[in-house]
């Protein structure tokens, strides 16, 4: 319960933050310090951080300590790291955020998940695997947002065939569709 109601103040300080700057590093900057003032849990929160601009088709972002979504190209068939250099907040009282910026393509996929995903284990102990996550992803690119979360959702219950999972399962699907 503790580590649910940290989450929820953390979001409640983004959104705050997010108000009133305009540059997502400041945002993240302001929140960190804020959760290094209001915690002496040794809670700390990893992040993925984007603004998708649909008029110029840009995607800007920072990873904070997350593990990095995975872009699908479907014009060229690859899947590429969203990387970038960013801590978790909470950590240190000053961080090193890296933004990124790059230009969105139509039909351009982005999967965004936590660890739980690619961690989930079956009966042998094996992680499911980012390989196995990003070849789900290229087989059913042709699927909606909502398809391509339930497919991944019922190939994991199948990995792990009841097996008890120990992290959060949590996906996020976003497709670009400009013609």
């Amino acid at each position: 319960m503790p580590a649910a109601l940290f989450m929820a103040l953390s979001r409640a300080l983004i959104r705050v933050n997010a108000m009133q700057e305009d540059y997502i590093t400041a945002i993240l900057e302001k929140t960190n310090h804020l959760i290094q003032e209001l915690s002496s849990s040794g809670y700390f929160v990893t992040l993925f951080y984007a603004i998708v601009d649909s008029n110029k088709r840009t995607l800007k972002y920072i990873r904070a300590g997350h593990n990095p979504p995975l872009l699908y190209r479907p014009g060229d068939d690859e899947i590429f790291f969203l990387k970038g250099g960013g801590m978790a907040l909470g950590v240190f009282d000053q961080i090193e955020l890296e933004e990124k910026r790059f230009d969105l393509e139509s039909g351009d996929i982005l999967l965004l998940f936590t660890d739980g995903v690619t961690e989930a284990i079956n009966a042998d102990r094996k992680e499911f695997g980012v390989a196995r996550l990003s070849e789900l992803l290229r087989t059913n690119h042709h699927l909606t947002a909502e398809e391509i979360i339930n497919n991944i959702r019922e190939n994991i219950n199948m990995y792990a065939a009841g097996e008890p999972q120990f992290d959060d399962i949590t996906l996020m699907v976003l497709k670009s569709c400009w013609t």
